[in-house]
């Protein structure tokens, strides 16, 4: 199915939804005359009049969760409760730190062989020698353990 090209417009003389002004806003905390921070954008809706000053709503002081609810007894409190709980922490850390050393040690040591030598035994030494130099030298031959 094709869609047509052509699209109708219709002109409405009145808006399709019926709007009524704010007459009033209440705060029922502050009085009719309080200055807030809300008090300019109030103004605005029911006046439609912008602040005077270009910069005037940037400066609008609109306190957010974390400042408005700041009590400092419970911030002293929750601190003490974090200087008690420090210690444990630092035990938790230690203890995570040794398990993941003993992990890596256990995975290192599947890769190595171990060896043990005792004193006299005989041992070999593979000596490479350097680039362009074909011959080694008389004494690095078969040695002795001496540990």
């Amino acid at each position: 199915m094709k869609l047509p090209r052509t699209v109708t417009v219709f002109h409405l003389p009145e808006s399709s939804v019926m709007e009524e002004p704010i007459v009033h806003v209440v705060i029922p905390e502050y009085g009719p005359d309080t200055e807030t921070w809300m008090t300019p954008i109030m103004r605005f809706l029911r006046d439609g009049t912008l602040p005077d000053e270009r910069n005037a709503s940037l400066r609008l002081d609109i306190p957010t969760m974390r400042v408005s609810y700041y009590n400092p007894g419970d911030n002293d409190e929750e601190l003490r409760g974090f200087l008690e709980e420090i210690d444990e922490r630092r035990d938790q850390a230690r203890i995570r730190t040794a398990y993941h050393q003993t992990r890596i040690a256990r995975y290192y040591n599947t890769k190595v062989r171990s060896r043990s030598f005792l004193p006299g035994d005989l041992i070999f030494k593979k000596v490479i020698p350097a680039p362009g130099y074909h011959r080694l030298a008389v004494w690095e031959t078969a040695g002795k353990a001496l540990i």
